[in-house]
């Protein structure tokens, strides 16, 4: 994964960097290395990002709950 990438996926996700990093379980610094290009990214990064995306879609699929 490219840093472009992981910023435009942060983006679609509406992450911060600080809720991203305590995703991905790093420091906020390394979120903001990894977009900057300044640190190679995890191949496991890519993963876990997917599974979040896949999670969020799951979510809005999910039926409103109405209250009576």
């Amino acid at each position: 994964m490219e840093a472009k990438e992981l910023k435009q996926r942060r983006d679609r996700l509406g992450l911060t960097q600080a809720e991203l990093a305590s995703v991905l379980g790093v420091a906020e610094n390394t979120v903001w290395r990894y977009e900057k290009g300044a640190t190679t990214i995890p191949k496991h990064m890519a993963l876990t990002l997917e599974a979040l995306e896949a999670r969020q879609i799951e979510n809005l699929k999910q039926p409103i709950a109405q209250s009576n």
